[in-house]
């Protein structure tokens, strides 16, 4: 029971030394603090990350709801891989959130570009070619063209790459980017947990029961199928990449559609999207030259 209590207090000492170390970092650099204050993000944006940060809080009273229950009831047999499944549970849920909420910012960023910053900073509704002074004809908020030009500017110019580092990718390309890296951290995650929970197992008990042991075989299922889909995302990865490459770009920003032999400003006969096939082309070569210079592994 000592040995027990002992691991489970290293662990919470760890959580809240990485979180004062945290915490110390933001309180002494107080100009990087205001400079975040000064250029604040357009409401529309802050949304999207109010929405991960809840998720996120939620998240941590799970957790130390689970580490309580497992303190309470260590004593009746709980095994620690419920515990600690758990917590790889909570990492992969995390994680997936985080990605999702990335790429909800990181379109807004990117369409705020493609509108010349005319973006209604309420509901994300394209401004472009609407008189300056108006009313935003999706969510009626008032509007005034200069000042929402001026606050996107700012955004972005202190968010180069939006939320996420495939911000200038491609939309079809970042989707399939952030899948990836899902199922990566679906296949890398249940690998720590079993390796803690063998040594856990070898340490505290000699047998294990049998629910324990299906428990373990499920990982090793969820391993492999967390491996196989990030397999068949990077595939599926390149051979958008290498069918751009044989089109010279006149691919669909959207859905991969090849646009040869269609007009340069015309309707994606794919997915509906309009597109002007020199923004196209750039956009692609822009994004395949920045992965060579990255070098990006599997």
């Amino acid at each position: 029971m000592a040995g027990r209590l002992r691991y489970i207090g290293r662990a919470i000492s760890l959580f809240f030394r990485l979180f004062i170390v945290r915490s110390a970092k933001v309180m002494f650099l107080p100009g990087e603090e205001e400079l975040k204050r000064s250029l604040a993000p357009p409401p529309v944006v802050v949304k999207a990350e109010q929405k991960e940060h809840h998720v996120v809080a939620l998240g941590l009273v799970l957790l130390i709801i689970t580490g309580v229950a497992a303190i309470t009831f260590w004593g009746v047999k709980t095994q620690p891989y419920v515990v600690i499944a758990g917590v790889g549970m909570s990492v992969i849920g995390y994680k997936a959130w985080k990605q999702f909420g990335a790429g909800v910012v990181s379109r807004l960023c990117r369409q705020a570009s493609e509108a010349d910053y005319c973006l209604c900073l309420h509901c994300g509704y394209s401004l472009k070619g609407l008189p300056d002074d108006h009313r935003c004809p999706e969510c009626g908020n008032p509007y005034n063209i200069a000042d929402v030009k001026q606050q996107w500017t700012a955004y972005l110019a202190a968010h180069p790459a939006g939320a996420g580092a495939s911000a200038s990718a491609p939309p079809i390309i970042a989707k399939l980017e952030r899948k990836r890296f899902v199922f990566k951290t679906a296949a890398i995650t249940p690998v720590l947990v079993l390796a803690v929970t063998l040594m856990l197992l070898k340490r505290l008990t000699t047998s294990v029961d049998p629910i324990t042991r299906i428990c373990i075989y499920l990982s090793f299922l969820f391993i492999s199928a967390g491996m196989l889909m990030a397999v068949w995302m990077g595939r599926k990865i390149n051979r958008l990449i290498t069918q751009a490459h044989k089109t010279k770009y006149a691919l669909c920003i959207e859905c991969g559609y090849c646009l040869t032999g269609l007009p340069d400003q015309h309707r994606c006969p794919e997915c509906g999207i309009p597109y002007e096939i020199e923004q196209v082309k750039q956009r692609w070569s822009e994004y395949l030259a920045s992965r060579a210079a990255r070098e990006i592994p599997w």
